[in-house]
């Protein structure tokens, strides 16, 4: 018997005549792709090409400290837009299957 199973007999067997177990379970792992990243992902890598490109351009042509510095929030919202995020929603996952979580009403 899997330890889900198990885990449905026995939350069932504390319920009353009137109550039934509506959904048992783990949330899904992998990589969640979400409707929005029909655009966010394209906006992403724009942005953040753009941002590096600027930075890479800042260095390369010995720009003023002001340049390179205004430079590096973009790029870090960029790295943040194209891969953080998909770390953040790991991180959150993990959380998530860390816990447990019993709704009563």
């Amino acid at each position: 018997m899997s330890m889900q199973a198990e885990a449905e007999v026995e939350l069932t067997r504390h319920l009353d005549s009137d109550e039934r177990l509506l959904w048992s379970g783990a949330p899904g792992g992998g990589l969640r792709l979400r409707r929005s990243d029909i655009f966010m992902i394209p906006f992403s890598i724009l942005w953040g090409g753009f941002a590096i490109f600027w930075e890479s351009l800042a260095l390369r042509h010995n720009a003023p400290l002001f340049f390179l510095v205004w430079g590096l929030p973009f790029v870090a919202l960029g790295l943040q837009m194209m891969v953080g995020r998909f770390f953040w929603d790991a991180f959150a996952a993990s959380c998530q299957r860390q816990s447990r979580v019993v709704l009563l009403y």
